[in-house]
């Protein structure tokens, strides 16, 4: 996954900007509009992501990291600024041979928090986005078995 694209859109308070975030795929790429909490409308922004799977695994895993100076302040009106950040998506199965199951999943992170989650798989995969969620239940699996004891 490379960046390709990083583009300050608009800044003002953080309640402005959040009324508007999108996220497109098409072509190998992925453009994602975001907000982020700032210090000040120029503050300082980095973008970087990370592999979190194997080469050649079937569900291809990213991070991607946005960070900014930022306080954490939650005033009425936190400086944000809204960005564009568009990634090439490379690799994946050869030309004309699909495995049976494939995709990937991205995590979002601003400033080392969730900030959510995208994917696209075949089935059986899952994408398991929806563990990621503040609200997320563990996943269990049960089993039940019986003791047989035998008497010597």
């Amino acid at each position: 996954m490379t960046i390709t694209e990083f583009e300050r859109l608009d800044s003002g308070c953080v309640d402005e900007m959040r009324q508007y975030a999108s996220s497109s795929t098409g072509g190998g790429n992925l453009t994602d509009v975001g907000t982020i909490r700032t210090n000040s409308a120029d503050a300082n922004i980095s973008v970087w992501t990370e592999r979190t799977s194997p080469e050649g695994a079937d569900m291809s895993t990213f991070r991607v990291h946005v960070d900014s100076e930022s306080n954490g302040s939650e005033d009425a009106c936190q400086t944000a600024v809204r960005y564009r950040l568009t990634l090439e998506l490379s690799g994946g199965s050869p030309e004309e041979f699909l495995p049976d199951a494939h995709g990937h999943r991205v995590l979002w992170l601003e400033n080392g928090k969730y900030s959510g989650c995208s994917a696209s798989v075949t089935s059986p995969l899952e994408s398991e986005c929806h563990r990621f969620r503040s609200d997320a239940q563990p996943e269990r699996t049960w089993a039940n078995t019986s003791v047989s004891s035998t008497s010597t």
